[in-house]
């Protein structure tokens, strides 16, 4: 843009002085102009240029969306055989769901976690509210996790200060009660014809800002991923971040969707990440390329710049959530109830616990042909709804003359289940659940992932025996992880500190056994 084209532009500079300038080459005269128009004049085009460059120099980036960020340094220690383990350090980053920094909600946000951080450091008053007994109006105690009137009273005080408003209380659905989330906020779908998104759950508040949770699988694709996707209304606090490590690592680029949609993905490894800022919210996608729920898959496809692409084309970035009546939602769940509580797969065996083994009842039990028409007869059974998407191989992992049998699920190529023949013929035969992967050798690793009473994922490491080598753990709210320093099961101080590409090496040492699968419907001892 020519300086006299932003002079225009700006309005407010008197016509005479634009034509003052005159033209190179147009042959008219040009006249000297006053000292003070000329500063004038000079200032006016060097703020529209800096304002022109602003809007070329700023691009969203993860860097711009960092609220805050975390060392964590690991000491000196030593591991389960007594070789000596150097301390590591690295850097955790927390990303803002709600625009970069600048914008109120990142201001506010990023005060409100400075302040959770220094509150309550040793967890007394959380305690002493114990289901918040001091009553914090629901709409701060569950959507902001206020626990005293004071949180309450510091965030309404920060939300005052960034012309902001709080979010009412979160309904939560589950993936039984996905048509409640679309009915409710009159969305039609958060995804594109060719994309098979199944169930969803969520959390979602009356003003239209929600996550959603569901699996999905492109056109063409056989294994599912998981996806995260967030809408965060802009004038309202959402509350949430998304944590990423090695921040600089990450590749990311512009993006322009083949609907037209301007995003920003971010890949690392095999994830990837989705940002698009509307005017009037800003849309969070997060998904990677994985086999399995567990911090990290040493089999899954790195995320390629043509997948990253191929994904963000397959969500809609055109929704607008619409407000409701909450109570209506809580009608409709009437249309929706819980499914009936069903009897598990395994109701009637019993637990060899020192074994580590599942014993079936006698009436299913003797051969593998038994157990296998009692799973494929009882689908709808809880523990066996899936059991047509299961795959089995047989083959002699101890060379004892004896087949095992194996399953997995062919959808994610995670085993569920080893079927072993007991050593006493009269005995039938027992099951292990593993939950994880089989590595040549044999070598088991049986994979654990979090619950509420032990917020781990754990990667035990068995032989052949089912005798334990070693055990991993993860802490995802840290991103932290260590090894067991004992045999068995470990308790809670027989930990030593390593660092996450030392934990990738020690089940990487391990070379995935090959077996020949057939769907479990076509079970044959003959293989």
């Amino acid at each position: 843009m020519k300086e006299k084209r932003l002079l225009y532009a700006i309005g407010w500079v008197k016509d005479e002085y634009i034509e003052e300038m005159g033209q190179p080459g147009s042959g008219k005269k040009m006249h000297r102009i006053p000292r003070r128009r000329m500063w004038l004049i000079a200032a006016i085009i060097a703020l529209a240029l800096l304002l022109v460059g602003c809007t070329v120099v700023y691009v969203l980036r993860l860097q711009n969306l960092k609220i805050d960020e975390k060392i964590i340094t690991w000491e000196d220690s030593y591991g389960p055989s007594g070789e000596y383990v150097p301390g590591t350090e690295w850097v955790n980053s927390y990303l803002s769901l709600q625009g970069g920094e600048g914008s109120p909600e990142y201001q506010a946000l990023r005060e409100w976690r400075e302040f959770q951080e220094q509150y309550d450091p040793d967890l007394t008053l959380l305690k002493a509210n114990n289901f918040n007994q001091s009553g914090v109006p629901e709409q701060y105690n569950i959507t902001y996790s206020c626990y005293t009137f004071e949180m309450m009273d510091k965030l309404n005080e920060i939300l005052d200060k960034y012309q902001l408003k709080p979010l009412s209380k979160w309904i939560v659905t589950d993936r039984w009660e996905t048509p409640i989330f679309y009915q409710a906020l009159q969305i039609q779908c958060l995804t594109k014809s060719g994309s098979d998104a199944e169930e969803l759950g969520a959390h979602f508040s009356v003003e239209g800002s929600f996550g959603a949770e569901f699996g999905q699988r492109l056109e063409g694709e056989e294994k599912e991923r998981i996806v995260e996707y967030t809408y965060a209304k802009k004038g309202y606090l959402y509350p949430y971040i998304v944590p990423v490590n090695d921040i600089e690592q990450w590749e990311q680029w512009d993006y322009t969707t083949t609907d037209g949609t301007q995003v920003l993905l971010a890949t690392y490894q095999n994830r990837l990440v989705i940002f698009c800022e509307r005017s009037d919210a800003v849309i969070s996608i997060s998904t990677e390329n994985r086999q399995q729920r567990v911090p990290f898959d040493s089999n899954a496809e790195p995320m390629t710049r043509q997948k990253a692409e191929q994904i963000a084309d397959s969500f809609r970035y055109d929704i607008q959530p619409q407000t409701f009546d909450p109570a209506q939602v809580e009608a409709m769940r009437a249309d929706y109830p819980e499914p009936e509580e069903r009897h598990h797969i395994l109701e009637g065996f019993a637990i060899d616990w020192e074994g580590d083994r599942w014993i079936p009842p006698e009436e299913i039990g003797g051969t593998f042909e038994h157990y296998i028409d009692y799973l494929l007869a009882n689908p709808k059974k809880r523990g066996g709804e899936r059991t047509h998407l299961m795959d089995y191989a047989l083959t002699d992992l101890n060379q004892d003359g004896q087949q095992e049998l194996l399953l997995r699920y062919r959808d994610t190529e995670q085993y569920s289940q080893i079927v072993q023949m007991s050593e006493a013929p009269d005995e039938g035969f027992f099951i292990r659940f593993i939950n994880g992967n089989v590595y040549e050798g044999p070598v088991f690793e049986r994979i654990s992932i979090p619950r509420e009473e032990d917020p781990f994922y754990y990667f035990e490491l068995k032989d052949v025996a089912w005798k334990d080598i070693t055990c991993l753990r993860y802490d995802p709210e840290q991103e932290t992880w260590s090894q067991s320093d004992s045999k068995g099961y470990p308790g809670e101080n027989q930990w030593a500190a390593i660092s996450e590409s030392e934990a990738e090496e020690i089940r990487n040492a391990y070379t995935p056994i090959s077996l020949e699968w057939k769907p479990l419907t076509e079970f044959s001892m003959n293989g």
